[in-house]
């Protein structure tokens, strides 16, 4: 073989080799920060003293959602809440005490968290299928009745997503709402010891992987649009940095904290809320 075919080779061949190295990193670095471990539930309705029942939903692929249904005051409402990206859903079950005063409750554990089957890979794009899967399940139980949805974090910011394809959707009760997704990925591609040199690929990687651009789905450009009544839930210097708009309130309050829920000023803002839903729907029934 003759000298210069052999450096050729060798060259191709660490070249090769450097290309399945680099793709093994990335790969590596993908499923690190995003193939969530199995997060389980550490309350259960009974632990608040709620009526319920378990319903198991059989979506694509043989997978299996979990469904809590907390049965609430009769009227026009219904609340379907939401598990986040680190926290099962059962983080919502201090505010369903105050919400089934209302109406009857719902509470999804989307793929990963609970009972629910798991998944190799989540995304918003993923969360948003399994919160409409659970919608379609609750418009057979109530037909005509109007929906509520409810989300803390990243859930916010599914439900957020998903309530334009809800044509019952007349309000959403959100906390923690973080402004920009894409902020959130980098951040956790950072938290996991990316080179900063491989942010940009992996955050577009994710997006194709996905199947949607960050862009398009950042909370704070969902809310500066949105026409459906929203209270959000924060801490007072949080709040002010997410849109201001004539369909938003905002609420100073822990809302994953169950002492929060037990004080009686703490709900006003809640009920308060609940009654500008229902006036907002009836004034869209008569411009109907």
């Amino acid at each position: 073989m003759s000298t210069g075919l052999s450096i050729f080779l060798s060259i191709l061949f660490l070249s090769i080799t450097g290309i399945l190295m680099f793709f093994i990193i990335f790969h590596y670095q993908l499923q690190k920060a995003f193939q969530l471990p199995h997060v389980d539930c550490e309350k259960h309705p009974r632990d608040f003293k709620l009526n319920w029942n378990e319903h198991l939903l059989n979506v694509k692929d043989q997978k299996k959602l979990q469904l809590w249904e907390c049965p609430g005051a009769s009227g026009n409402l219904v609340f379907l809440g939401v598990s986040g990206w680190n926290r099962a859903v059962d983080a919502l079950l201090p505010v369903t005490t105050r919400l089934t005063g209302f109406g009857s409750v719902y509470l999804l554990n989307t793929r990963n968290h609970c009972k629910s089957s798991n998944s190799s890979f989540l995304s918003i794009v993923s969360f948003k299928k399994d919160l409409l899967e659970a919608y379609k399940f609750i418009k057979t139980q109530h037909p005509g009745k109007r929906l509520v949805l409810v989300g803390h974090g990243y859930a916010a910011a599914v439900a957020l997503y998903a309530h334009d394809e809800i044509p019952e959707a007349d309000g959403l009760i959100l906390s923690s709402v973080f402004p920009d997704l894409e902020e959130v990925v980098r951040q956790r591609f950072i938290d996991n010891k990316v080179p900063a040199a491989f942010l940009d690929n992996m955050t577009r990687f994710v997006e194709f992987r996905a199947g949607e651009r960050f862009e398009r789905v950042a909370p704070k450009k969902m809310l500066h649009r949105i026409k459906t009544p929203v209270i959000l839930y924060g801490k007072k210097d949080d709040l002010q940095i997410l849109p201001d708009n004539p369909y938003i309130f905002k609420a100073d309050g822990r809302f994953l904290d169950g002492a929060f829920w037990q004080g009686e000023e703490s709900v006003k803002p809640l009920i308060k809320f609940i009654r500008h839903i229902r006036e907002h729907a009836l004034n869209l029934q008569k411009t109907a």
